[in-house]
């Protein structure tokens, strides 16, 4: 028998998930400005930074996405499910969006098979693989709301769960040849987010909501020991792989999110700072489709040799550009 979720709050939003998407947005567009716009070689340490935000950035928005779905569907007393196709379906869209330009703009010569094969989710083009992947974790987390909610009230099991999921990191996804299946488990196909080996990094989210885990000193201490640790040991051991996942890729993920997490509780006490954060936040999705638009379009217009410097100021103003877009048009401030 499953035993009830606690009785939510009569307004469960939290906005500091908001500040934490906030800086996880701000961190995936500067990576994708070192990717697609720089050109820094063997530069050390442009390549730990690219490393980190990396790490942090899609297991952050999985780990967010878990945390939101918890307090905006499963915490209240009866599931609207007029509000989670409409999640799904704006998800859906910003992909179309993005995967559209992309054949258009950096794969050329984009042809109606093409066009449909993206509609269809049999081509998944670069920069929007990692935005197909939250509506796939909202349908599994629907699907199996009752055993989620279960886990949650379970450390045990929600650990052992947690290993199981791990595992298929181990799974010989080298031979898959579906991108249906490929979204799920991982192919080399292309750079998948397969959800099911991400989905540790969901429920973890899910369980901060659930318990209402609040912000600590001393775990943003570890939290921060634990990226120092990180940091000083993927030179001596190698970057994990990241497309498909590896085990030791999720895992040095970890500390990056948690910290960002007891961090931006902490940030959300900062007057000037939070609302700003905030915003960008809760319009990550937006501010990802717009900046995607513009790294596919700026390299053929500016080039893709900009110094680190650049690269930086260039970011800064593009954030400051899609913020000052929201304000102008109308963006819905929570997503």
């Amino acid at each position: 028998m499953i035993e009830k979720t606690p009785a939510p709050d009569p307004s469960p939003y939290d906005q500091e998930i908001d500040i934490l998407k906030g800086f996880l947005t701000v961190s995936m567009i500067l990576s994708h400005a070192i990717s697609v716009m720089g050109n820094f070689g063997s530069n050390v340490s442009v390549t730990a930074l690219s490393t980190a935000l990396q790490l942090q950035s899609f297991s952050g928005f999985a780990f967010a996405f878990g945390f939101t779905t918890q307090l905006s569907y499963f915490s209240r007393a009866s599931l609207d499910p007029s509000k989670i196709v409409r999640t799904i379906l704006r998800i859906v869209g910003a992909f179309y969006v993005s995967a559209i330009a992309t054949a258009i703009l950096f794969e050329k010569k984009p042809s109606l098979e093409k066009i449909f094969s993206i509609l269809v989710f049999n081509h998944i083009p670069l920069l929007s693989e990692f935005i197909i992947a939250f509506a796939l974790f909202l349908v599994m987390a629907v699907l199996l709301m009752r055993p989620i909610a279960w886990l949650l009230q379970r450390p045990i099991y929600f650990l052992l769960v947690n290993i199981v999921l791990l595992a298929c990191t181990f799974l010989p996804v080298q031979n898959v040849q579906s991108t249906y299946l490929g979204l799920f488990i991982g192919t080399t196909q292309f750079s998948a987010y397969p959800v099911v080996q991400y989905f540790p990094l969901f429920l973890l989210g899910a369980y901060f909501a659930f318990h209402k885990i609040k912000a600590h000193l001393l775990a943003l201490l570890i939290c921060v020991a634990g990226v120092v640790v990180v940091e000083l040991l993927l030179p001596w051991w190698g970057i994990p792989v990241r497309f498909p996942p590896s085990l030791g890729w999720i895992l040095s993920s970890v500390p990056f999110v948690l910290f960002w997490y007891f961090f931006s509780r902490y940030s959300g006490k900062v007057p000037y700072l939070a609302p700003w954060v905030a915003r960008i936040g809760a319009n990550s999705l937006f501010f990802l489709v717009i900046s995607n638009l513009f790294f596919l379009t700026a390299p053929l217009i500016l080039g893709q040799n900009f110094t680190f410097k650049y690269v930086v100021i260039i970011t800064i103003a593009l954030v400051a550009l899609i913020y000052y877009l929201t304000t102008i048009i109308r963006v819905a401030h929570r997503e």
